[in-house]
C-alpha cells in the first residue's frame, strides 16, 4: 500500500480504555471523550506540507499510535477482514516507536 502525501494508514489493534504506567488514560467513553483506538502504522505518505513547505512526516511505518476514530478527516476501510483507518498525521495523539515500547507502558 502507498499513501499520498500527508496521509497515514493504521491497522486497528485494539479499542477501549487503557491506563498507561505514566498515568495517561486512553478513554473509551464516547459521551465524555472522542473514540480513541490503538493501531500500527502500515503505510505513510513520506512528506506533508506545513505552511506551504514540504517536510518529512514525524510518524514512521511500524510505529504504534493512539488516534481518534470519530473525526471527519479519519476514513475507515476493510481489506482482507482487517480494519484500517486513513488519516492526516494531525489526528495522531501520541506514538511509540514499536510494539515492545508500547507494551511496556501498559
Amino acid at each position: 500500500m502507498r499513501n499520498v502525501k500527508g496521509i497515514i494508514s493504521v491497522e486497528c489493534m485494539e479499542s477501549g480504555e487503557k491506563t498507561l504506567k505514566s498515568g495517561i488514560v486512553l478513554p473509551d467513553d464516547k459521551n465524555k471523550f472522542q473514540d480513541h483506538s490503538i493501531g500500527k502504522v502500515i503505510a505513510i505518505g513520506k512528506t506533508k506540507y506545513v505552511a506551504g513547505v514540504e517536510v518529512p512526516m514525524d510518524i514512521k511505518e511500524g510505529n504504534i499510535v493512539c488516534f481518534t476514530k470519530a473525526h471527519p478527516l479519519v476514513g475507515k476501510f476493510k481489506l482482507k477482514n482487517k480494519t484500517y483507518y486513513s488519516m492526516p498525521e494531525e489526528r495522531i495523539h501520541c506514538y511509540w516507536s514499536n510494539l515492545k515500547e508500547y507494551e511496556g507502558e501498559i
